[in-house]
């Protein structure tokens, strides 16, 4: 039996179209069950670098611009977890669908901090999926 280790591997995650986004962290599903066997999902909070091409930044304005523009607009996401030699096993994947922002942190910069700049986003959710490992 094997674990998974979070720092051990990569992490991807796709919001529709838009390529992968590099990842720092990132919270799987918390899923609460209600009295009257509701399901509620908590916020998706992600973590992403602010690469500059393709600009992150640009990217998630892009996605606001759509979303309150259009009010019923929503995005899917997948996120994948891979280890393995050179990081291409699928160890875990899950499918975000309704996905819509909810907030977006453009974080802080500073001229003494050498780390990356990054873009803290929530994200609501209204359905996930766990897919099988070959699926």
């Amino acid at each position: 039996m094997f674990e998974k280790q979070k720092n051990k591997s990569v992490w991807r995650f796709e919001i529709g179209n838009l390529k992968s986004f590099s990842v720092v962290s990132i919270n799987r599903p918390k899923i609460t069950l209600t009295n009257n066997n509701d399901i509620d999902f908590n916020d998706l909070i992600v973590t992403l670098v602010d690469t500059i091409e393709p600009s992150t930044s640009h990217v998630i304005m892009k996605w606001i611009e759509k979303q309150v523009s259009k009010e019923d607009f929503h995005e899917t996401a997948t996120l994948s977890m891979l280890g393995g030699v050179n990081d291409k096993e699928l160890i875990e994947k899950w499918t975000y669908q309704g996905v819509r922002i909810k907030n977006v942190d453009f974080c802080d910069l500073s001229y003494y901090d050498s780390s990356p700049a990054t873009i803290i986003l929530s994200l609501s959710y209204t359905q996930v999926i766990l897919h099988n490992n070959n699926e």
